[in-house]
């Protein structure tokens, strides 16, 4: 006989261990892809012991049909996407949210305790993860340099998502611990939360924690007692404080209503504004199917007007989503949310009530505080986070009255661990590939080039559509010498994602190499025709092409539009030199600068030439290697 409080007990620290790796490993070194594929396993697994356990599954009567045709028509928007190799990856990743939505709300559905642990769990490793990075923080020297804190994530805005989730479980254990030792580590733990929530300095952060506060006061204000409001009260002042007294937290706050005005609005806020653009005209271009899942980075290059404005995600789930699955797609994802508020609405005076359900108000308040976030900002395109959204989803959902009226699927039996056992094995395989897709990339740049083919090779055999590959595949070609390989490598990219400019410069750039110029113009030419703004490398070499054919004018018009119109050094380049600077763009575009002054140079124009140098001495910091000879070069001491 199986013994149901050990089977909990498993699955409890299976769900506590792979948070920790969810958290621990972090998407931030590991990547998306692997991310991806780690929830993948976790999931697969977790729904194939609940399988082997009870030989069913249940999925709420109402809630069904909208998730099924969300998750299906998920399937059918990747197969009409604009790049099939990212929506692959996108589909295996949502549909591993959807397994693992399920897995929890069997999980916990009618099972208090099996709550409690996952919860409890969830707080105790993020606990761990944020004390670890705080230290971090610390050590580093990054507190006393005003620096963001972003811990474990790519961006502070993604740790102030993750803290969305964190501070609202602390203070629903603050108010609901009786022991008064335990509740004063608690309210230690939620001023600690708080203030790291200050830290990140994400105004987007604040604001959704203090709607997601509001919600839980106006939820729990008649079981509160007056000494815990006049506690948090004091404790939320206190560190309310710190961003009067810090100027750079104090500056952050106060430039807030600056962010309304184009005038006076920062890049960062552009950078959102322009997201959310290209994203309503994606989905303008494609309403029904989108782009297609996980591309919106990919095709947001053929919407880009700004330079340096470049963003990967729509910086607005909800418009992300609009884009990538067409509006049915975005409409049935709504509607989960419309459905869960309008159970917060009808339910609140039994959803709520402490007795029952004691940790439910702290879920539901991490759900309005996310789900605010999200249409500021990324954190539902992070593995982490979203994943952290379907399981307090699913807590949510198994304590409303949807979960007495729900769809009992057994009739398949065990052969529902197909689903699961599916699911791992597709993981499996893109991990195979990944992995030798990356020891093929490390291989090739350590020079052990007849390796990497090989490894290359076999990474494109098992998927064919992914861009990476094949344009790793053409170097690799190129680099053993058979360039006409190498061409059809490249050229297959360019039939298949005729958006993507690199491979049209990896062919103006083999061409340029093997001196035939013309080719390498009109290849070249079409790069730039599809994005200009990617990088300054294709417009440097179609001039260096131009000078091969002696044809300085066209040389000097393409340089000069470079700096002027795509890569201009203002505000927005200001903001982000960090970025280019660690990516080897700001040597690129010195670069620019140092051709040109070399066209002028030819041309005779000496003072225009020195008035170049002039602007690369005082824009780049550091300055650059080549400064000094080209000083001499236009007459300019050293």
């Amino acid at each position: 006989m199986f013994n149901r409080s050990k089977f909990y007990l498993f699955l409890g620290l299976i769900i506590l261990l792979s948070s920790f790796f969810l958290f621990s490993l972090r998407e931030v070194l590991i990547g998306t892809s692997y991310s991806s594929i780690l929830l993948s396993i976790f999931s697969s697994a977790l729904l194939a012991i609940m399988l082997l356990k009870n030989k069913s599954i249940k999925i709420p009567r109402y809630l069904s049909f909208v998730l099924l045709f969300f998750v299906t028509w998920f399937l059918i928007s990747t197969f009409f996407s604009r790049e099939i190799g990212l929506s692959v990856w996108s589909f295996i990743r949502f549909f591993s949210y959807f397994v693992l939505f399920v897995s929890i709300y069997n999980f916990v559905n009618k099972n208090g305790h099996a709550q409690k642990v996952l919860l409890c769990g969830i707080v105790i490793v993020s606990l761990a993860v944020l004390l670890t990075n705080y230290f971090s923080f610390v050590v580093d020297g990054d507190l006393n340099s005003g620096k963001p804190f972003s811990g474990s994530f790519f961006w502070y805005n993604q740790m102030a998502g993750f803290l969305l989730f964190i501070i609202p479980m602390l203070l629903n254990l603050f108010l609901n611990i009786k022991n008064m030792f335990l509740k004063s580590i608690f309210f230690a733990l939620t001023g600690f939360s708080v203030f790291l929530m200050i830290l990140t300095t994400s105004r987007a952060g604040w604001i959704s924690l203090a709607i997601s506060l509001l919600f839980f006061a106006l939820l729990s204000i008649r079981e509160i007692k007056k000494t815990h409001v006049f506690a948090l009260v004091g404790l939320f002042a206190v560190l309310g404080s710190l961003v009067i007294f810090q100027p750079h937290l104090f500056k952050r706050a106060v430039d807030l209503p600056k962010e309304l005005f184009s005038g006076t609005r920062t890049a960062s806020s552009n950078l959102r504004l322009a997201s959310w653009n290209a994203a309503l005209k994606m989905v303008d271009d494609r309403p029904i199917m989108g782009v297609g899942p996980g591309t919106y980075g990919a095709v947001f290059r053929n919407y880009q007007k700004i330079p340096w404005i470049y963003s990967r995600n729509a910086h607005n789930y909800f418009l992300e989503i609009a884009a990538e699955t067409g509006l049915p797609g975005a409409l049935s994802f709504i509607s989960i949310i419309g459905f869960a508020t309008y159970l917060v609405i009808k339910e609140r005076k039994t959803l709520f009530n402490q007795q029952k359900h004691p940790l439910l108000l702290g879920v539901t308040t991490a759900l309005v505080g996310t789900s605010f976030h999200s249409l500021f900002d990324v954190d539902w395109s992070r593995v982490t986070l979203f994943s952290l959204f379907w399981v307090f989803l699913a807590v949510f959902f198994a304590n409303t009255s949807i979960s007495v009226k729900e769809i009992k699927i057994k009739r398949l039996g065990i052969s529902l661990v197909l689903i699961p056992l599916l699911l791992a094995a597709s993981s499996v395989y893109l991990l195979i590939a990944e992995s030798s897709y990356s020891w093929a990339k490390s291989n090739f740049s350590d020079g052990f080039i007849d390796e990497s083919s090989k490894l290359v090779d076999r990474v494109v055999a098992m998927n064919p559509l992914d861009t990476r590959y094949l344009l790793l595949q053409g170097e690799i070609r190129y680099a053993q010498k058979t360039p006409t390989e190498a061409q059809k490598s490249f050229e297959k990219i360019t039939l298949l994602y005729p958006h993507f400019p690199d491979s049209y410069f990896e062919l103006g750039l083999m061409k340029y190499k093997t001196g035939d110029y013309p080719k390498a113009v009109d290849w070249i030419s079409k790069s730039i025709d599809v994005n200009p703004y990617v990088n300054p490398a294709p417009h440097l070499t179609l001039a260096q092409a131009y000078l091969k054919l002696n044809e300085q004018d066209n040389a000097e018009k393409v340089l000069e539009r470079a700096i002027n119109d795509y890569f201009p050094l203002n505000s927005y380049y200001r903001d982000f030199e960090y970025l280019y600077d660690a990516a080897g763009i700001k040597s690129q575009l010195a670069d620019l600068y140092f051709q040109l002054a070399d066209v002028r140079l030819e041309k005779g124009k000496e003072e225009d030439a020195k008035k170049i140098i002039e602007i690369v001495e005082k824009e780049f910091n550091p300055l650059p290697s080549q400064l000094r000879r080209y000083k001499e070069k236009v007459g300019m001491s050293p």
